[in-house]
């Protein structure tokens, strides 16, 4: 292989020949420049000899963009979405094809966010919002601004052959103190992508696929022939992608539930009453309702506390001062317009507070000394 010094570097013969096998029997002179030692270019042009053989020709452009993509960020309780990130990749609507490789070169690639709904995944039914943002890059990293380019372009040492889709990465930013409705919450997201790729053997600047670079529309590349490029003069309009973000949010609740501890007594009559109290959150507008089983060993309506075969009688009741038994059932649950405190206060932050109180029943027999215990569930309807 022999060398010839040119205005622009060193030309080579060797891969003269080559290229006559994509340019309809005419020699077409391709110039490597040197970087570094000699050594490395002949490495190129060595790899250029023997990968074109193996580039086989693709039907139609090499990159297109689509629309109706979907992203899913999945099904998740409204307090959880309403305090905690929701993250999901997607496609971003740019979808490549390589019938080739590359050795030590680039593709030259750029998106612009067109639009995002504003920045947030409505609820149509209910007007809720939940801001998300946009990400090129993987842990949030290369936010998406609307009508701000991001260029994507990378320099590869080496890259395989066959499909790319272009990902996007969607994460939910949660406002402190802002509840979140249930419900199906839904953005579109216009994706303006703009491209100059080989769509085979891609090496040293030059493309040897039969129908040169693949570009976006109105794109202008910085190129020597229709092979050989360097750069992106214009970018041109682009083409767009449109992706549909959803986001599902399920009712849910949570609570509070402390032990209730009457203390030490040496009869049954002389227990004093002991005061407790329930927080319930729930999500966003839902009214719901609070329930206490009758425990682990009920007589009748009666609640018992057990130590082995010994039993100690109470009962719970539904707040400080009334005697109405606070059950699981019917008018003895508790709506949560009826707690003491934040009752109106439905939503999805504030927990509503309920009171009730405990008492030894002093008319059933005292039990013989030791420690009496039992577990009483409490559950929430919503």
């Amino acid at each position: 292989m022999t060398h010839e010094r040119g205005a622009k570097g060193y030309c080579i013969r060797g891969c003269v020949r080559v290229c006559t096998r994509f340019s309809g029997g005419v020699c077409t002179r391709v110039c490597i420049r040197f970087v570094a030692r000699m050594a490395c270019a002949a490495f190129i042009c060595l790899a250029f000899a023997v990968l074109l053989d193996a580039t086989p020709a693709l039907a139609g452009p090499a990159c297109h963009t689509r629309t109706g993509v979907q992203a899913a960020l999945g099904s998740h309780g409204s307090l959880d979405a309403g305090q905690t990130r929701i993250e999901t990749s997607s496609s971003g609507g740019l979808s490549c094809q390589r019938a080739g490789v590359v050795v030590h070169d680039k593709d030259w690639v750029r998106l612009v966010l067109d639009s995002n709904d504003g920045g947030v995944l409505r609820n149509r039914e209910t007007g809720d919002v939940l801001p998300f943002r946009v990400y090129a890059g993987k842990d949030r990293s290369l936010p998406l601004t609307v009508g701000v380019p991001l260029e994507l372009t990378r320099q590869s040492w080496l890259g395989t052959a066959g499909g790319v889709d272009m990902p996007l990465y969607i994460s939910t930013q949660p406002r402190q103190g802002v509840g979140v409705a249930a419900g199906t919450y839904s953005a579109t997201l216009f994706v303006r992508w703009f491209w100059q790729i080989c769509p085979g053997t891609l090496a040293a600047g030059g493309c040897m696929a039969s129908a040169g670079w693949d570009k976006s529309q109105g794109l202008m590349g910085q190129c020597l022939t229709d092979r050989i490029c360097q750069g992106v003069q214009s970018w041109g309009a682009g083409e767009v992608a449109a992706i549909d973000v959803n986001l599902t949010v399920q009712a849910q609740c949570e609570m509070s539930t402390p032990d209730l501890s009457f203390g030490s007594a040496p009869l049954a009559s002389e227990f004093a009453q002991a005061r407790g109290q329930l927080r319930v959150r729930c999500t966003k507008g839902a009214s719901y309702s609070v329930g206490m089983d009758p425990g682990r060993h009920p007589e009748g309506a009666v609640r018992r506390m057990s130590n082995g075969a010994e039993y100690l009688a109470y009962q719970l009741y539904k707040s400080n001062v009334e005697m109405d038994r606070w059950g699981h059932q019917g008018s003895e649950r508790r709506r949560s317009n009826e707690a003491e405190l934040n009752a109106d206060a439905l939503d999805g932050v504030t927990p509503q507070v309920f009171q009730y109180r405990g008492a030894i029943l002093p008319d059933w027999p005292s039990p013989p000394a030791g420690a009496y215990v039992d577990h009483v569930v409490v559950d929430v309807q919503f």
